[in-house]
């Protein structure tokens, strides 16, 4: 029946709506298929459908490196993707599939995926989930070197890209106090992950974002579980950044008062444990 549907007009959303069901059901068998069917016609199909079956396959942890190379080349050249939701997804899984088995001409796509959402990111009022997304997607990136792209640009020097992250980081300043918890705290995460590569931006944006950050668990330290705050941790630590001593020490008291309760130290995992420890050192 995938057989049969090659090429036929409409496969695309179809198999779009398909991919995320398959990846509730864990049915990664079938899923599988249909991206393997997809890899053939992937020029062919829309934004949103090639965002909803690399997410779905990166979910289910599926080693299709073929039909991820398919979304690498539909990326470079990506006239499709209109959304911003899109372009955020399409670059997580991307980066997220790339940790499992390099991806040639990963920096090319990530480049085009930016150079396609910045005029989308104009003006401010992009969602905010989409905005820290694609950021965190990127600033994740910014070490990689896929095989295969010796000589090729570092993604750190791409104009698209750094644009992308300025735009991003300074919108989230803007609605920091807006921000959800899980939204803040992937912020400081690609802050973390941009310091040692965008040394231009420290002091413009990325330092004060995240004394922004450590105010909203300040005066919001309820609303952060323990992931969240530990993600928080180590974006200080990494960084070196040392807040003002009021700001600091209301992250600190958030922190204690959540480490002092028995229930409260239960819920880190050994993991988010070592990065409050990092932090503490």
């Amino acid at each position: 029946a995938l057989e049969a549907t090659e090429g036929a007009p409409g496969v695309g959303p179809l198999l779009g709506m398909a991919a995320p069901a398959l990846a509730r059901l864990c049915r990664g068998d079938l899923l599988a298929l249909v991206c393997r069917q997809a890899a053939c016609c992937l020029p062919t199909f829309g934004g949103r459908e090639v965002a909803e079956l690399a997410a779905a396959a990166v979910r289910l942890d599926l080693d299709e490196h073929g039909f991820f190379c398919a979304c690498v080349a539909f990326s470079c050249n990506c006239t499709a993707l209109r959304s911003l939701r899109d372009i955020a997804l399409l670059a997580l899984s991307l980066v997220r599939a790339h940790g499992r088995r390099p991806l040639p001409g990963l920096l090319g796509a990530l480049d085009g995926l930016s150079t396609a959402a910045l005029p989308q990111m104009c003006g401010g009022q992009a969602p905010p989930r989409d905005v820290i997304e694609l950021a965190h997607a990127l600033a994740q990136a910014l070490s990689f070197a896929p095989p295969g792209t010796q000589g090729e640009e570092p993604l750190h020097t791409r104009p698209a890209v750094e644009g992308v992250l300025r735009q991003a980081i300074a919108q989230t300043r803007r609605g920091v106090h807006r921000c959800s918890a899980r939204d803040a705290a992937m912020a400081a995460g690609a802050i973390a992950a941009a310091w040692p590569w965008m040394a231009r931006l420290r002091d413009e944006i990325l330092r004060p974002c995240l004394v922004d950050v450590l105010q909203l668990v300040r005066f919001r330290g309820g609303d952060f579980n323990a992931h969240d705050l530990a993600l928080v941790a180590s974006a200080l630590a990494r960084t070196g950044s040392a807040p003002d001593a009021f700001v600091g020490a209301g992250f600190s008291e958030v922190l204690r008062d959540r480490l002092a309760d028995p229930a409260g130290v239960a819920a880190f995992s050994a993991a988010d444990l070592s990065f409050v420890l990092w932090a503490a050192a």
